[in-house]
């Protein structure tokens, strides 16, 4: 079970380190001109309104089962204490 756990943290490591190496890269590459940090910044415009759009046009979704409150549960009489409560 060491050897599995190890084995899992050593390449969750690699993983994130590869991912974090090859954002680096893409973000100095993008940084070398205003042109390509224009495009991204285009590009993610473009994105937050097609998700807006995408959202009002499909609205609320008619017929959906809304599930009632739950209703609060109270102990059993035998959990409650007694009258004379200190």
């Amino acid at each position: 079970m060491l050897i599995l756990g190890l084995a899992g943290a050593v390449l969750a490591l690699i993983s994130d380190g590869l991912w974090g190496l090859t954002a680096s890269a893409a973000r100095t590459w993008f940084g070398r001109s205003s042109r390509h940090m224009a495009t991204v910044g285009g590009a993610g415009g473009l994105a937050v309104i097609g998700l807006g759009t995408t959202v009002t046009v499909a609205g609320r979704a008619t017929g959906a089962v809304s599930t009632p409150a739950p209703t609060p549960r109270t102990a059993p009489a035998s959990l409650h204490w007694p009258q004379g409560r200190p």
